[in-house]
């Protein structure tokens, strides 16, 4: 073994191999090894600052000379510790906790957690945590008794690391890992922290799952400056050459390493010294190297993810509550009050939107929308959810594309109002030009927003007949967001519709109800595949009672539960479940129309008369809705033999004129439907 000073490498030259190694030798991987000085940018004192902190408080018990200077007051005889030397007080960390909390662990432990609570992950965690979840470098080894590691792989990463906090655990450190693994060789901070004169010594279990890791891992240590003995002494014993890679000892470019063992390890493993700026600094060079980009759009992103996510949970479970006619009131009352407790105020856009949640009319949300946009003018939010309201319920055109275009002028970067208002162009006016502009613009600065990209893939379905294009796009929409059921549910259902791929269409919608099972179009579209495509009666049946349970008042869910029922011949139920949602259902739809013609249908086998039905029928469809495509023959056919051949075909033609309303003139050829009076779908029912 050669006794010269280790090499010293530059932190350019040291990053270049790094590099190289990570492309060129798939058998090599590195291993972090992070010490106090690698938390110091987040705001966790270095154990050099805690000493003297330590050292200062002992000399305001013990000394009774306050001018005395500390450095000339902290000896051996007056700290009681063997050996210490002010100069290098940072090295007898483990020596002054024990003197400073001498009796009393358990305030020492409280000190550091004090210190440690509340601090964020530095810049320089976000390029580490890319690193141990994109990459086979996935090791951390570390005498910090902190989370940075793992908060920061949380934080910005899809990655839960194995962190090994105790002795106990060191069993599962193995050298062939598929997530990242953070070793705490001196315990969790809430595992019974390894401080005092207990630091010189690994604990049982560590040194050999040690020794095995870094026969396959080459050690780049950060912010460590050997002053516990245990990892030291261990590193210290290892054979030459033992290592494979060498190690590579950062150190901040202003203080090298001057201590024996550090050097001595150094050059047995033939390894370099590599002087740094600090560990931020350090990392986002590295991160430069493996070309990876800045992280605050996706900080972004991840955070109004989170936010919508919350957001939507709680108004799931608010709109549960307030549609649930299996439990009574007192077996919700305290959930409700919780509810209530939550909303508040209406100081924001949402307080507002929970409290419009709560009403239970049109009539009252419609009011209460402009009364919170008169408060908040400027809320992008209130005026996109107010304009969906004026489509779905009021058919008010007009205004809903003034409030969804001040959205976009409120938020232009938003990409969400961007999708909203193309699908409203492509859906109500029928611009499918000028949506597809405007979702192409949308996609411009974000190409990778997953749900506008999902509707410029329906949008080549549908109006550019573009169908390879249109699958293209909704896979990367997939990609993009391997979780997003709305968009995994309309890819099945193009791949059932379009693609006739029956099998991978039934795999997307598993797929779909296993992330999101209480997702009620999905299983209602799922139900409906089952039913006509697969035949698959007992399961379709348990889907359509089960979306029913999410949303007892769902148009299509009750209409296409009740078309079922009709085709197995259970025509009672079927009359229960399209009037359950017909006598409710005031606003002209295709799903009211299905619905009221297959009332028409089961009042005219029943009693003779459909006339109440077909009048509303007339009113809904000289209405403007948006039309779909759909296939009654099914139903039809069920019902051939109870209704002679000439009704029915006009029943075929109310069918088509459901789905195409340029076939309404033709109807009027009709005498029976010629002299029918039209009645608006809002007129109130006779008990």
């Amino acid at each position: 073994m050669s006794n010269d000073t280790p090499e010293f490498w530059t932190s350019r030259g040291f990053l270049d191999q790094i590099r190289d190694i990570d492309q060129r030798m798939e058998d090599r991987a590195f291993a972090f090894i992070l010490g106090a000085g690698a938390s110091v940018p987040s705001g966790i004192d270095s154990g050099s600052v805690l000493v003297e902190r330590w050292l200062t408080e002992l000399k305001q018990r013990l000394s009774h000379n306050i001018e005395q200077p500390l450095n000339e007051w902290a000896t051996a005889d007056s700290t009681g510790i063997e050996g210490f030397d002010y100069t290098k007080a940072a090295s007898f960390y483990p020596m002054v906790f024990e003197r400073r909390f001498r009796g009393d662990y358990d305030e020492g432990h409280a000190y550091l957690e004090e210190c440690m609570e509340g601090r964020e992950p530095s810049l320089g965690y976000s390029v580490l945590s890319k690193i141990l979840a994109d990459t086979r470098h996935k090791v951390v080894i570390t005498t910090n008794f902190d989370n940075l590691v793992a908060d920061a792989l949380a934080t910005y990463t899809q990655k839960h690391p194995l962190v090994a906090g105790h002795e106990s655990l060191t069993s599962f450190v193995r050298t062939r890992l598929r997530r990242p693994i953070v070793a705490k060789i001196h315990r969790d901070l809430f595992l019974g922290p390894i401080n005092g004169s207990d630091v010189d010594e690994l604990k049982e279990g560590w040194e050999q799952a040690l020794k095995k890791l870094f026969e396959h891992y080459t050690p780049i240590v950060i912010g460590y400056g050997g002053n516990d003995g245990s990892l030291m002494d261990m590193l210290d014993k290892m054979d030459e050459g033992s290592i494979p890679g060498g190690i590579y000892w950062c150190f901040r470019k202003d203080s090298p390493p001057t201590d024996e063992r550090i050097l001595r390890v150094i050059n047995k493993q033939q390894g370099k010294l590599v002087p740094i700026l600090g560990f931020d600094e350090l990392m986002m060079e590295l991160g430069n190297r493996f070309y990876y980009k800045r992280l605050d759009s996706d900080l972004e992103k991840q955070y109004e993810e989170r936010v919508k996510r919350y957001r939507d949970q709680f108004e799931a479970i608010q709109k549960r509550i307030n549609e649930d006619n299996q439990n009574t009131d007192e077996d919700v009352a305290d959930l409700k009050e919780a509810i209530n407790s939550a909303i508040g105020e209406e100081t924001d856009w949402w307080g507002w939107q929970l409290k419009i949640n709560e009403a239970n009319d049109l009539e009252t949300k419609e009011h209460l929308y402009r009364q919170a946009l008169a408060k908040l003018p400027n809320s992008d939010e209130l005026a996109c959810n107010f304009a969906q309201l004026l489509i779905e319920t009021y058919n008010n055109y007009e205004e809903a594309e003034q409030l969804f275009r001040r959205a976009t002028e409120l938020a232009p970067n938003d990409a969400t109002h961007a999708g909203n208002i193309a699908l409203f162009m492509k859906r109500i006016r029928g611009d499918s030009d000028e949506a597809e502009r405007l979702i192409r613009l949308a996609l411009e600065p974000d190409p990778k927003h997953a749900n506008n990209t999902a509707i410029l893939a329906a949008l080549m379905h549908d109006a550019r007949k573009d169908y390879n294009e249109s699958e293209r796009l909704y896979q990367r929409a997939l990609k993009l967001d391997p979780t997003g059921v709305k968009n995994i549910g309309n890819f099945a259902l193009f791949m059932e519709t379009i693609r006739s791929n029956f099998d991978e269409a039934e795999h997307l919608y598993r797929r779909a109800i296993s992330i999101d099972p209480s997702h009620t179009n999905n299983t209602i579209n799922f139900a409906s595949f089952l039913h006509r495509v697969r035949k698959n009666y007992h399961e379709a049946e348990r889907l359509y009672r089960r979306s029913l349970e999410l949303d007892p008042n769902h148009i299509n869910g009750n209409v296409n539960f009740s078309e079922f029922l009709i085709e197995r011949g259970r025509l009672s139920e079927a009359d229960k479940y399209a009037k359950n949602i017909c006598k409710k259902e005031q606003h002209p739809s295709q799903g009211l129309a299905e619905g009221l013609l297959y009332l028409a249908l089961l009042s005219l086998i029943d009693h003779g008369d459909a006339t109440p039905f077909l009048k509303r029928l007339k009113g809904v469809l000289a209405s403007n809705y948006q039309r779909g495509s759909w296939d009654f023959e099914p139903v039809f056919n069920a019902i051939s033999d109870r209704i002679d051949e000439e009704t029915l075909n006009f029943y075929r033609q109310l069918g088509t004129a459901i789905l195409d309303d340029s076939t309404l003139p033709d109807l009027e050829n009709n005498e029976l439907w010629h002299a029918l009076e039209s009645v608006s779908p809002d007129t109130p029912w006779d008990s």
